[in-house]
């Protein structure tokens, strides 16, 4: 067997007990009490000044492609010489990842100082997960004195907590389906929860090519002024085979191949807009790579066992759609092998026919934790559909590797949880290999 003792609990990528414990017991906190509203975050961050974490803050909301906007910006940031703070969210591997200074994750020596920052103060005050995770970012972005700190928005954006930190751009990624049974079953409503993050006379970046009513006209009744895809900012294939990524008003202009994955254009061009609008020193930037920017896990092209492995954790079809989109146009004539898993709220038949992959290429397994599910239980939902199903990951693999040819594209897709279980095993396996 090609993956067998290839289990993730072998990565080495524990964290220090004292930071474990402190895990631990905001996840039990968490679970005890799931208070709701922004006003604990906000007496908190008020109490220890962490309302206005840098010199210049930018707030990252959407539904697909969040995580690979923040990157590129923290790059192109880096690039004019300034020291980054960044939030991303879930964490692939480590809970570090969710906070970066300077392109790293921070130590757990620096969240420890933080979290008990926090409850020097928090004063018996119930706290989420997600708040304690944004707290104690900021006040490393407080204590490191960053020059730009940029908040990823975790679900929906008027109850988030980065509403509690001051911002100078916010930036909506897109509007989609996703998280329905919280934020709303279509794309008005969803779009109306996610424009809570606007604020009067802040500029808004906003990347949907069709624009949803709803933000647009929060935005306008809060006077921001709007960048919109494709009439301030954009990007386009060019004839020697790049995307050229443009910004209005900039003389500056970023290209990157799109042959090796990651590509991410969308986001790199709303990232490049993005500091256009904070007015950065585009002369000072020295030359920014923007083909190596993407996060795990996001397009991430790995080769392993002679075959090439696709690995995205689009959850929801608007995510999925643009997967079909990036494998037609870069592996039009592949034959594709698809590993498939999602949480048990997902819209399952939705994304596995967006991916438009044949039944018989298709392989389902299960997804682990509170919201996960089995294999059986997955393939029901997606009736008539006759999918190969494997509970065992470890058997699913191989029957995708035995399947397959070493000119063929193996795909895992579905979820977080599903793709950092097999980019673990994969990464075990190199290193086993040498």
């Amino acid at each position: 067997m090609y993956f067998k003792n290839n289990s993730p609990q072998d990565i080495r990528t524990r964290v220090t007990p004292q930071l474990a414990r402190w895990l631990d017991w905001i996840v039990e906190e968490h679970h005890k009490h799931k208070p709701t509203g922004l006003h604990r975050a906000k007496i908190l961050a008020r109490r220890l000044q962490l309302t206005n974490p840098a010199t210049k803050s930018v707030i990252v909301a959407g539904t697909n492609g969040k995580g690979s906007t923040v990157r590129y910006l923290e790059q192109l940031l880096q690039g004019c010489y300034l020291k980054v703070g960044a939030t991303i969210s879930p964490h692939f591997e480590q809970y570090n990842e969710r906070i970066r200074v300077s392109g790293k994750p921070v130590s757990d020596t620096e969240i420890v100082h933080s979290f008990e920052t926090i409850e020097q103060v928090r004063e018996g005050i119930p706290l989420t997960y997600f708040e304690w995770a944004t707290l104690a970012a900021l006040d490393v972005f407080k204590r490191e004195q960053v020059d730009r700190a940029i908040l990823e928005v975790g679900l929906g954006g008027r109850l988030d907590t980065c509403n509690v930190a001051d911002r100078d751009i916010t930036v909506i990624t897109n509007i989609g389906l996703d998280h329905s049974h919280i934020l709303g079953s279509d794309r008005e409503t969803i779009g109306s929860e996610k424009a809570g993050i606007l604020q009067a006379g802040v500029p808004l970046v906003y990347g949907d090519e069709i624009p949803v009513a709803s933000v647009l006209s929060r935005a306008r009744e809060l006077e921001c002024p709007l960048y919109l895809a494709n009439h301030e900012f954009g990007h386009a294939k060019t004839s020697e085979g790049f995307w050229s990524c443009w910004a209005k008003d900039s003389e500056f202009e970023t290209s990157f191949s799109y042959k090796y994955l990651p590509t991410m254009p969308d986001s790199a061009a709303l990232a490049l807009q993005t500091v256009v609008v904070l007015e950065e020193e585009f002369d000072q930037m020295r030359t920014t790579d923007l083909s190596e920017g993407a996060l795990p896990g996001r397009m991430e092209l790995m080769r392993y066992r002679d075959r090439d492995w696709l690995l995205d954790v689009g959850h929801n079809p608007d995510a999925a759609k643009y997967t079909r989109t990036q494998l037609d146009l870069l592996y039009p004539s592949r034959d594709i092998g698809l590993l498939f898993a999602c949480m048990e709220d997902k819209d399952a038949a939705g994304i596995l026919e967006a991916l438009d992959l044949p039944d018989r290429r298709v392989s389902v397994t299960s997804t682990l934790g509170h919201r996960g599910q089995t294999a059986e239980e997955l393939a029901k939902k997606l009736y008539p559909k006759s999918v190969r199903v494997e509970p065992d990951l470890e058997v699913a693999l191989d029957y995708l590797v035995g399947s397959s040819s070493p000119h063929g594209l193996i795909l895992v897709a579905g979820s977080f949880e599903l793709v950092s279980r097999v980019r673990n095993m994969i990464t075990i396996g190199m290193e086993r290999r040498g």
